[in-house]
């Protein structure tokens, strides 16, 4: 009787302990996706709140500012911006925008119990 009494108690405390978050390393981002895809190398022209930008994006690396990572699909820029203007080049194709309302959702990287720790956006980007 002790025995079940012992492990009912046991099993009580462990389902009400609090809940342990890991340490997960996450920054804010917006992904600005190309559609279609870029062929080949392109240039963004980029403007938030942080200043005026420019890079060009080939074979996956970006040589410029404004943007940590890039491919055919699209390409990253860091931070929080509350506004973006972006003009890209990708040969004959080009698109142009400005987005006024960027829409974020915060990364919980423990799980829903554990706080945010990031929060991530995602545009699109039309090539015309």
């Amino acid at each position: 009787m002790r025995l079940c009494l012992l492990m009912f108690l046991m099993s009580f405390a462990s389902a009400c302990s609090p809940v342990t978050c890991p340490e997960v390393e996450c920054e804010d981002t917006v992904y600005v996706r190309l559609e279609p895809p870029a062929a080949g190398v392109y240039q963004v022209e980029l403007v938030t709140e942080q200043g005026e930008f420019s890079f060009h994006c080939a074979d996956g690396i970006v040589d410029g500012e404004g943007a940590v990572a890039c491919d055919l699909g699209g390409f990253q820029i860091p931070g929080r911006p509350e506004r973006v203007e972006l003009r890209v080049q990708s040969g004959v194709w080009s698109a142009e925008h400005r987005f006024t309302e960027v829409v974020y959702h915060e990364v919980r990287g423990g799980g829903a119990e554990c706080p945010a720790i990031c929060a991530h956006a995602e545009l699109s980007l039309v090539l015309q």
